[in-house]
């Protein structure tokens, strides 16, 4: 989720959960986070998902991946 949240902000120019559905879908997203092709999703279930996902837990991934990357800066 948090992938594709990222991907969707970084490639559109206002995210929506159907913006984010067309990338989930796409061949580009899923050749780039290694899903399958055989794997779709609905905008519905990405609300579902969204509304799973805290905060906090989004700001820990986000932290644990600056704290990764940061040897490169």
């Amino acid at each position: 989720m948090f992938h594709l949240l990222l991907y969707g902000l970084l490639s559109n120019e206002r995210a929506s959960l159907r913006t984010l559905e067309d990338d989930f879908n796409s061949t580009k997203f899923k050749f780039f986070f290694n899903v399958p092709t055989d794997v779709n999703t609905k905008y519905n279930s990405l609300s579902e998902r969204l509304s799973l996902n805290t905060a906090s837990l989004m700001l820990q991934k986000i932290d644990k991946i600056c704290k990764s990357e940061s040897s490169f800066f």
